[in-house]
């Protein structure tokens, strides 16, 4: 499938983000459609693999220092369906070295964004992983997601904030 063509609708944010990361200097660029799908890598920083999370303005009122990664696929329940790893698979399998993870508001205009170091959370869980560790929670659509607080790791998994809150 043509990349373009699979991320129509599904990142709308996706401008916004190059723009906002591009003016700290990184250089970025589009992942493949392997990349993305093998990788978790949705953007290309500086050579390295990127994630990327956009969520909504309600979610950054109730939870503005939680990230969450994608642990469960309701589709892998299937026969004959993607059993692909989730997210946090290939991150905890070394892929993609950063994530961007934000928030948008009414206006689709992001409003709270960071630049996290996968080097830096993978190195926590692996060794304090009953530290970090939580439980699922789930979304509407049977998606189990890992929740994350940025303020239990240290000040270095942080690599950069665009915090445009009023």
């Amino acid at each position: 499938m043509d990349i373009a063509k699979r991320r129509i609708g599904g990142d709308k944010y996706r401008d916004q983000v190059i723009a906002l990361v591009s003016r700290r200097g990184y250089r970025v660029s589009d992942s493949t459609h392997e990349q993305d799908m093998k990788e978790a890598s949705d953007l290309i920083l500086n050579g390295k693999g990127c994630a990327l999370r956009i969520r909504s303005e309600k979610a950054m009122q109730r939870w503005p220092d939680e990230f969450t990664i994608r642990a469960t696929r309701p589709d892998r329940l299937r026969v004959g369906q993607d059993t692909s790893d989730t997210e946090f698979q290939k991150i905890m399998a070394g892929h993609a070295r950063y994530a961007v993870y934000g928030f948008a508001d009414h206006n689709d205009r992001i409003v709270l964004m960071r630049l996290l170091d996968l080097n830096v959370f993978r190195t926590c869980l692996l060794n304090g992983h009953e530290r970090y560790d939580r439980s699922l929670m789930y979304s509407d659509d049977g998606v189990g997601y890992f929740v994350f607080n940025v303020r239990e790791f240290p000040a270095t998994l942080i690599r950069h904030v665009w915090d445009y809150r009023h």
